[in-house]
């Protein structure tokens, strides 16, 4: 009989527990889960109106090229050394080929006879000793003899290599006595490799929710950012553009600024903090 009076006040108290329990729960509501994250829920978007916010970017010359031999060739000397500063126009190497040389010669000597014979034909034409397509033909010779000096030559002016614009030699392999020539693939280096670092261009990478402040900034808005060794001094550039097209792999988007670096005091390579959207 106890026994039963102990079971029977158990089952009670459960009744009267979940009926104390489930009151605590608006009325219709399901008791809660373990909230589960949707993934169509868009992340947070930066305000185009609030703080600036900092992120990394990278330094890179906005001018840089690659220089390679246009015809196959000796090098005879090497002008520029790398890391040298040079001009728009100086000579960076003198290459040797005497085959071409021979070529140009022998293209001058054919065009000089076949304007002998062209000039001959003309005077035989004229009185009427040779036929008019006889003197099309040394005419053509002429053409055709002409064009290929022109080739010749243009062949030999390759053998000296100048600087395209003013700049830094950045890397070299040209080495006297080495055969070079046009390059045979993408992973064949360059004779030299020249920047301009008196302007170099910041690249920015910014997470896709940043895109809505793009709509307030302008061409030439200048844009703040600092060495990460040294915080305390801003700097800024101007804004270029973006691209506008979000990376899959990362999802940012680049955005471009122009900074002068004409004190050369900020290096190609290097990474900055920027401050993100320009303060107006």
């Amino acid at each position: 009989m106890a026994i039963a009076l102990i079971l029977g006040a158990v089952a009670v108290g459960g009744i009267l527990w979940r009926g104390k329990s489930s009151s605590r729960l608006p009325p219709g509501q399901p008791a809660r889960q373990n909230p589960v994250p949707d993934p169509l829920r868009p992340g947070p978007v930066q305000d185009p109106n609030g703080e600036a916010f900092e992120f990394l970017g990278q330094l890179v010359p906005i001018r840089e090229v690659s220089i390679f031999s246009k015809v196959q060739a000796y090098v005879e000397h090497v002008e520029a050394a790398r890391g040298a500063a040079i001009k728009k126009g100086d000579l960076l190497v003198q290459l040797r080929a005497p085959e071409l040389d021979s070529l140009r010669e022998e293209a001058r000597v054919r065009l000089a006879q076949d304007e002998k014979d062209f000039q001959r034909v003309k005077a035989n034409t004229a009185a009427g000793v040779s036929s008019a397509q006889e003197l099309a033909e040394a005419q053509t010779k002429v053409a055709i003899d002409r064009a290929r000096l022109g080739t010749c030559e243009a062949n030999v002016s390759y053998l000296k290599i100048f600087a395209p614009f003013d700049g830094i030699i950045v890397d070299r392999v040209a080495e006297e006595g080495s055969l070079v020539g046009p390059p045979q693939g993408s992973a064949e280096p360059p004779l030299f490799r020249i920047q301009n670092i008196d302007r170099l261009r910041l690249v920015i990478s910014l997470p896709a929710s940043s895109e809505p402040t793009l709509a307030g900034v302008k061409p030439g808005d200048r844009v703040s950012f600092a060495r990460r060794e040294g915080m305390n001094k801003k700097m800024s550039g101007a804004f270029l553009g973006s691209t506008r097209n979000v990376d899959p792999a990362t999802g940012t988007f680049s955005v471009d600024v122009e900074v002068d670096n004409s004190s050369r005091e900020l290096l190609p390579g290097m990474f900055v903090m920027v401050s993100w959207p320009p303060r107006k």
